[in-house]
C-alpha cells in the first residue's frame, strides 16, 4: 500500500525544501530562508505534494486533506469540498484552469481552481485499491501512473482507459515527456518509451543496472530541454542526453546507506547552475 511506503519525516523534510527552492526560485533572487505557517488542523500534518499556478498554492497531504492558499503560502484553507474519501495526496497536475489531485484515493479534479473537486475514476482499475503515482499531458491526452500501469484519458479524465504495450503489466510510479516521447518508470522493468502516445511501449534499460528478475525502481523522472534523469529506489540517479536510448550513472556525491546502495531519490529539481534532489 502507498501508506507504507514512506515514514512521515521523509514526505516532511521533502515538502518543506520543495516548498521553500519554490519560494525563493521564483523571484529570481538569493532570499532568506523563513519558516512558512502550515495550516491549523487537529492531527499532526504530513505534506507530500506541492503545485502553484500564480499566487495559488496547493498541499497534498498524509492521512488528512488538501489544502490552499492564494497568498503565496502565509495563510492556508482547506480545500476540499467533494472531496469524500483521501488519505494520501502524492502529486498534483495544473492543466491551464484544471488542477488535478492524484494519490492513494485516485483522481480528483477541480475545473475553478480549488473551489470543488470531482472524483475521475471511470474506466480505472477497480480492487482493493488504486494507487495513482504520476500524471502527465502529451497533446490533448492525459496520462497516469499506477499499480496497474498506464491509463490515458482523452477528456479531461472524465473516462479512462489502459495503455497498451507491455508497461500494463507493471506498477508504473513515474511519467514523463521528452521531445513528443512518453516515458514510464517501472516498479519491475525498469525503463519504457513510447513515440506513439501510448499505443505500443518499447523497454530502453541500455545502461541501466539490472538486478534480474527484477529492475530497480524508478521513482521520480524529471526532464529539462535536453535530458531526462530518472531517481531510483537504490542506485542513485541515471540519466540520458539522447531521448533514453543510452543510460549513464549520475552519483558523484551521493550518500550510500550502510547496506552499500544508495538512498531512494524522491524528487530532483534544476536550477540554472546545478540539480538538486530529495532522497
Amino acid at each position: 500500500s502507498l501508506h507504507d511506503a514512506l515514514p512521515i519525516w521523509k514526505f516532511n523534510l521533502i515538502i518543506a525544501l520543495t516548498f521553500l527552492l519554490f519560494i525563493i526560485g521564483s523571484r529570481n533572487v538569493i532570499a532568506q530562508w523563513q519558516k512558512i505557517r502550515l495550516p491549523e488542523i487537529n492531527i499532526p500534518i504530513s505534506t507530500s505534494s506541492i503545485a502553484a499556478k500564480g499566487d495559488t498554492l496547493f498541499v497534498g497531504t498524509y492521512r488528512s486533506t488538501i489544502y490552499r492558499s492564494t497568498d503565496r503560502g502565509m495563510t492556508w484553507s482547506k480545500s476540499d469540498s467533494g472531496i469524500s474519501n483521501i488519505y494520501w495526496t502524492t502529486d498534483f497536475l495544473i492543466d491551464e484552469n484544471i488542477i488535478y489531485a492524484i494519490g492513494e484515493h485516485g483522481i480528483y479534479r477541480s475545473t475553478n481552481m480549488g473551489e470543488t473537486w470531482e472524483l475521475k475514476n471511470n474506466g480505472l482499475h477497480r480492487g482493493n485499491w488504486m494507487n495513482v503515482y504520476s500524471m502527465v499531458k502529451l497533446g490533448n491526452q492525459l496520462f497516469a501512473a499506477t499499480d496497474f500501469g498506464v491509463y490515458r484519458s482523452s477528456n479531461n479524465g472524465e473516462n479512462w482507459y489502459p495503455s497498451n504495450g507491455d508497461s500494463s503489466y507493471w506498477p508504473i510510479y513515474s511519467l514523463a515527456v521528452l521531445n513528443g516521447s512518453l516515458f514510464a518508470g517501472s516498479a519491475g522493468e525498469g525503463m519504457f518509451r513510447s513515440t506513439n502516445k501510448g499505443l505500443s511501449w518499447a523497454s530502453i534499460n541500455e545502461g541501466m543496472p539490472f538486478n534480474p528478475p527484477f529492475v530497480n525502481r524508478i521513482n521520480k523522472l524529471y526532464v529539462d530541454s535536453e535530458n531526462i534523469y530518472a531517481g531510483t529506489n537504490k542506485y542513485g540517479i541515471y540519466y540520458s542526453s539522447n531521448n533514453g536510448d543510452m543510460w549513464f550513472p549520475d552519483t558523484l556525491g551521493l550518500k550510500k546507506n550502510k547496506n552499500g546502495g544508495y538512498y531512494p531519490i524522491y524528487s530532483i529539481v534544476k536550477d540554472r547552475k546545478s540539480t538538486r534532489l530529495n532522497s
